[in-house]
């Protein structure tokens, strides 16, 4: 604001402004074109917050003390009535107080003076409060606009029934304009039946009577909107400023689909509850907030290793109750734990505990701490008689946050009869290991047999057969007859070396007297000579104390891959390395032939002849061994894995 030069109030030496100020309006402005300056009257200057006196102010006073959106229109204003465009002057702005705050005014003016050219020399005006006024203005707009732009539809209804007021919301429904149904009765519009008519005329009447509001859930008519709808509908009292009641409010909220998504999921509910009770596996429904509750109070107490914690403090679990309760159970699991009813859930609840089902819901609640919403565990149970029996339990957290406990959901399946045939093919499967063993053993000792034979008696005689020749040919001068005699020789030789490799075949000695890693570098200098490929033996390791069977079985798997190798890898180098632990010897022969498919074990390379890696595979399995097979263009890898016995 520039500067305001205030004068005093002395009686005779008053401006002829200040007199007609005052006489105008204790709220009265002048505006001086020659001088440029305005003059405000008294009591203008302490409605905007200045102390009492006649006040005067150059032009640029406008600029700062109107607010900057309202400026231009009071200039405009102004050039309109100075250049005779309008009888006179009037503009609603807001004017600055003192304070800072704007007030809403409206400023009306004329111009009371003119030169002899008809150019205007002063304005004289008067400024009035209009602030309740544009509030009212802004309230009534802004209601209007939320009722006009809420999601509701809105409409008043008057004593008579007439349609007062309805949003557009109401419009959109209904698909009827303002213009069709203001002033109109809804049965003059809509063609309601007659029973939604004394509906309608009931609960109005009620609310005329008792000026409060109604509210009830209800199918929109037919007539009304197109759609089958379901809406809450409120009928509320509107007032006058007097009290006195002036019409009915109507609010419909649409709730279809909310109201759709109740029913499914009562139906939901319902087809869950047929399927709960009818299932052939054994459900229960329980609330494990009494179990988070004590993880809970454990964490608060620093516990970090919940299991242990529990497990070493008994006495915090000893009752199902102390952990979760049930709050429902289906037939099928009455029938499996032996009850006629639900008498028997509480008695589940309520007695005492054996390990392992305490075992089984520290599992749980380790689980459900842990951010698992499914926990599954194996163990045993109890039936109503006392016995125990096998069971797998799935516990499922079912409630949509899985921080809340109270909804869990737990199938039990009775495993009896899965345990008892899983017994019986353990002991199938021994069987069939020791059977293996056997004609393992078997096997090797009519290989050994054979060998024996062959080394004591073919093998004997061909020497003899020998040394005979040497006697005889010592005797012959005739240089034809010793020529026959070398070809015999020499044929009995290659038979001779023929049989020792044949017996090594069989049987090789030095598996007996030197052990599984001496006959393994046998086989490879073996398969060296015999292919001229380079064959290494990497990470030597100390004594085996493997089972007389699994030697054999080992030798053997290790020669058919040097036989595959050979007849298929088309490699020129053979890697075999060693690793042991405490419990296992690991051997791995790894070649860099041509690869092949691994999934065609068992299939066209058995049916090869020969042991075959299918064969290799199964016997090593029954003897409790096994074989991994990893080959590709450039690379096959075969490491076989056997136990090793324990110490005496």
């Amino acid at each position: 604001m520039h500067s305001l030069a205030s004068k005093a109030d002395n009686g005779n030496n008053r401006s002829l402004d200040a007199r007609v100020l005052e006489f105008l309006s204790s709220g009265s402005w002048m505006f001086d074109l020659q001088r440029d300056r305005y003059s405000f009257s008294e009591g203008l200057m302490t409605f905007l917050g200045y102390e009492a006196g006649y006040l005067e102010a150059d032009a640029d006073w406008e600029e700062d003390n109107v607010h900057p959106d309202d400026y231009g229109k009071l200039q405009e204003a102004y050039l309109e009535h100075i250049n005779g465009d309008t009888r006179f002057f009037e503009c609603e702005n807001r004017l600055k107080r003192r304070d800072g705050s704007y007030v809403w005014v409206v400023s009306r003016g004329v111009a009371t003076d003119r030169d002899e050219s008809g150019k205007v020399m002063r304005i004289v005006g008067m400024i009035f409060d209009i602030s309740e006024r544009k509030q009212a203005e802004v309230n009534e707009l802004r209601y209007r606009l939320i009722l006009e732009t809420i999601p509701d539809a809105i409409f008043l209804k008057d004593r008579n029934g007439k349609i007062l007021y309805v949003n557009k919301q109401y419009e959109a429904w209904t698909r009827k304009s303002a213009l069709e149904v203001v002033g109109r009765k809804a049965n003059e519009v809509f063609d309601h039946d007659k029973a939604y008519l004394e509906l309608e005329r009931e609960l109005e009447n009620k609310v005329w009577e008792t000026s409060l509001p109604i509210t009830i859930e209800q199918d929109l008519p037919r007539v009304v909107v197109e759609d089958r709808r379901r809406a809450v509908v409120t009928r509320f009292p509107v007032f006058e400023e007097n009290g006195e009641m002036l019409a009915i409010g109507y609010s419909v909220t649409d709730v279809t689909e909310r109201h759709n998504a109740e029913q499914a999921s009562r139906a939901s509910e319902l087809r869950f509850r047929r399927l709960f009770e009818s299932a052939p596996v054994a459900l229960f429904e329980s609330d494990w907030s009494a179990g988070k509750a004590l993880v809970e109070e454990l964490e608060n107490q620093g516990v970090t290793d919940l299991r242990r914690h529990l497990i070493d403090n008994p006495k915090l679990i000893r009752k199902r109750t102390d952990v979760h309760n049930i709050l429902n159970t289906n037939l099928e699991a009455m029938k499996i734990f032996g009850y006629d009813d639900n008498m028997g859930r509480d008695y589940m609840s309520e007695s005492d505990l054996t390990e392992d089902q305490r075992l089984a819901l520290i599992e749980v609640l380790e689980g459900f701490s842990q951010g698992q919403t499914r926990v599954r565990y194996r163990g045993t149970t109890r039936r109503e008689s006392g016995g125990e029996f096998p069971i797998i339990r799935d516990c499922e957290l079912i409630a949509t946050d899985d921080n809340d406990w109270s909804q869990v959901l737990v199938y039990v399946q009775d495993i009896s009869i899965e345990v008892e045939a899983a017994a019986a093919l353990e002991a199938y499967q021994l069987e069939l290991q020791s059977l293996a063993s056997q004609i393992s053993l078997a096997e090797e000792s009519e290989r050994r047999r054979i060998a024996s034979e062959l080394h004591d008696g073919t093998v004997q005689r061909l020497v003899l057969a020998r040394m005979g020749l040497a006697k005889l040919k010592a005797s012959v001068k005739s240089r034809k007859m010793i020529d026959q005699v070398d070809d015999i020789n020499q044929l009995l030789g290659s038979s001779l070396k023929e049989t020792r490799s044949l017996i090594f075949e069989i049987s090789p000695p030095v598996l007996y007297e030197l052990g599984l890693r001496a006959a393994i570098e046998w086989l490879a200098d073996q398969y060296r000579q015999r292919s001229g490929a380079a064959v290494r033996i990497s990470n030597e390791i100390g004594a085996l104390n493997l089972s007389e069977e699994l030697k054999i079985v080992l030798f053997q798997s290790v020669r058919e891959l040097f036989n595959n190798i050979f007849k298929h890898a088309r490699a020129d180098e053979v890697v075999i390395a060693w690793h042991s632990n405490p419990h296992t010897v690991q051997l791995t022969v790894t070649d860099n032939g041509c690869g092949f498919d691994v999934g065609t074990v068992g299939t066209r390379r058995s049916a090869e002849g020969g042991y075959g890696l299918f064969a290799i595979t199964e016997r090593l399995k029954l003897l409790g061994a096994d074989i991994e097979i990893q080959s590709s263009p450039g690379s096959t890898s075969v490491q076989l894995t056997a136990p090793l016995c324990a110490d005496p």
